[in-house]
């Protein structure tokens, strides 16, 4: 039976039965990790004319300005951070918190592994859980961490050009937005697909959202017409150029896939794929069909 749809099916990251969060990458040997402090964070996402996948472990975190506190390890998907608006993967350290800051423009983020907090202040944070996500409106001060010996990761989207300035004042109230992934209010799209929006708006973009991919589901080859980027949160996603191109990806992998590039895409059998993805324009799905046949991955 063949479901069609007019719906964007981007690859894997995050919900229910979400599954646990990332296996952490084991910390950097002090020599190493010291010459890592000296470089900074790459300027942009590395050019690439076709899809780019890869799991956190193989992700090469630099530090994102040595300058700034320790730990903050940034990997650009798409755009540059020090010109442009841009996604990227963030990474904390276990046991660390941020000085209290602000940043210019607004972000959107959506947590990749349990331990992340967020708050207006020290003594006003909360628990942010995989799956979970949050606004922060730009020039308004706050504060992130990392608790537990894990490392933490999230999804970020910047709207401009990325800085931290450390302020002293916290607001008296935050204008930005929290979202626990149990209080997600999900949208049944078509063919049992689900979406809730981040940030943004799918009919005009940029926008970032958090899709629910049925297990056993699978896509025509297609294509879009922006660039967009991912993450997987749960379950197990195949992705690739054509059938017998698939990429098995299991939760903790990311991706980047330039406008215009062709790919297809399926979800395991097991349980449904729950992961995030941000569109640098509209979400258009012209041709784009959905199946519900059975047809096992070709092997890597």
């Amino acid at each position: 039976m063949t479901a069609h749809i007019s719906l964007f099916v981007c690859v894997a990251l995050l919900l229910p039965a979400c599954g646990a969060a990332p296996t952490p990458v084991a910390e950097e040997a002090p020599a190493a990790q010291a010459a890592a402090e000296k470089a900074s964070a790459p300027d942009a996402a590395p050019a690439a004319p076709t899809s780019k996948t890869f799991d956190f472990k193989e992700i090469p975190f630099a530090p994102f300005n040595p300058k700034q506190p320790k730990g903050i390890h940034v990997y650009p998907l798409n755009g540059n951070p020090k010109a442009t608006a841009f996604s990227a993967i963030v990474r904390f350290p276990g046991n660390f918190e941020t000085p209290l800051h602000t940043h210019k423009f607004s972000y959107s983020a959506v947590a990749l592994s349990d331990g992340l907090f967020h708050g207006r202040a020290k003594d006003d944070k909360h628990d942010v859980t995989k799956g979970s996500f949050w606004t922060q409106p730009g020039g308004e001060a706050h504060l992130d961490g990392c608790k537990g010996d894990d490392f933490c990761y999230f999804f970020v989207v910047f709207e401009g050009p990325v800085n931290m300035t450390p302020v002293e004042t916290p607001v008296e109230k935050s204008a930005g937005t929290s979202t626990a992934y149990a209080d997600i209010k999900w949208k049944e799209v078509k063919g049992g697909i689900k979406m809730a929006v981040v940030s943004g708006s799918p009919k005009v973009g940029p926008f970032t959202g958090l899709f629910s991919f049925p297990k056993g589901m699978t896509t025509n080859v297609h294509t879009h017409s922006a660039d967009f980027a991912g993450a997987l949160l749960s379950g197990t996603h195949h992705r690739g150029a054509s059938a017998d191109q698939l990429k098995t990806l299991s939760p903790g992998s990311a991706w980047s896939e330039p406008a215009g590039s062709a790919h297809m895409e399926k979800c395991g059998d097991a349980e449904d794929c729950i992961m995030v993805g941000t569109f640098n324009g509209p979400l258009d799905t012209k041709n784009v069909e959905l199946s519900t046949e059975k047809t096992a991955p070709a092997a890597e």
